[in-house]
């Protein structure tokens, strides 16, 4: 809805703009620009030098503005340039002196909005977000591309030592290349984490719950005198070789695999 007080300023300026363009034209001026060389010239000598743009005389005439006061020291070299008489002045003066015209936009008081809590925004983007999903027939919600993910990696896909690893001595020797050509994908993801997994590492993200329960199968008890697997909470540390290790695996998954294997059962690509 528009603001009564703005279409009041408009029209007040209208007016003003108006009233000027005729005692322009009345007083023999072609153009803004031989108006505003008349009325630089007209500047004192000893006096502050002031530049009067030729669009701000045009933004007078068209009502888009007007001079802030009848004591604008551009205004005033306007004047000057225009010799009228103390009617015309007089009527000039008249328009610009109304309230309506004199008090700018950003002076009148403004309703300042509400600020929100960072709670109240983020249930608005939610909610925005919920009706962009209605409309779209929520396809975020029901998209076929929602991953899966397997409980256990196949068992055809995995050739274990008898102590239940992929590279045993993974944790006594540096790996080279030539001991991961022959490995499967599957192989390969196994002897990456089977580094971290004897420190006691938990794999509790979805994308490795079958890792989760690989490594849960080789857990030392009654009926697996041989299990090495004990998961425990907190921090690991690695030493250098196994630093190594882990990333010679992983550098051999990703520039001669194209990716990583996840309990997906596909190949992720590496960031």
């Amino acid at each position: 809805m528009a603001n009564p007080s703005n279409s009041k300023q408009s029209t007040s300026y209208e007016a003003f703009g108006a009233c000027l363009t005729k005692l322009i034209r009345q007083r023999g001026f072609s153009s803004d620009e031989q108006l505003v060389r008349k009325a630089m010239q007209g500047q004192k000598e000893d006096g502050p030098k002031l530049t009067i743009q030729r669009r701000t005389i045009s933004n007078w005439r068209n009502g888009k503005s007007a001079p802030r006061s009848k004591d604008d020291p551009r205004f005033q070299l306007v004047l000057d340039a225009l010799n009228l008489s103390e009617d015309q002045q007089a009527e000039l003066l008249s328009l610009l002196e109304k309230p309506s015209v004199t008090t700018s936009q950003e002076a009148q008081p403004q309703p300042q909005k509400p600020k929100l809590s960072g709670r109240q925004k983020s249930m608005m983007i939610g909610a925005a977000i919920l009706g962009l999903g209605l409309v779209l027939g929520i396809p975020f919600l029901y998209s076929d591309d929602v991953p899966t993910y397997l409980s256990e990696i196949p068992e055809d896909e995995l050739r274990l030592s008898e102590s239940g690893f992929v590279l045993p001595a993974s944790d006594k020797r540096a790996i080279e290349e030539k001991d991961l050509i022959s490995l499967t994908g599957w192989e390969l993801y196994i002897a990456r984490n089977e580094i971290f997994a004897r420190k006691g590492r938990p794999f509790v993200k979805d994308t490795s719950m079958c890792l989760q329960r690989h490594f849960d199968s080789w857990a030392k008890s009654a009926d697996k005198a041989n299990g090495w697997y004990k998961k425990q909470a907190g921090g690991l540390s690695l030493s250098d070789l196994e630093h190594r290790n882990t990333e010679t695996i992983r550098t051999y998954e990703c520039t001669q695999r194209g990716g990583q294997m996840t309990c997906t059962g596909k190949l992720t690509p590496c960031r």
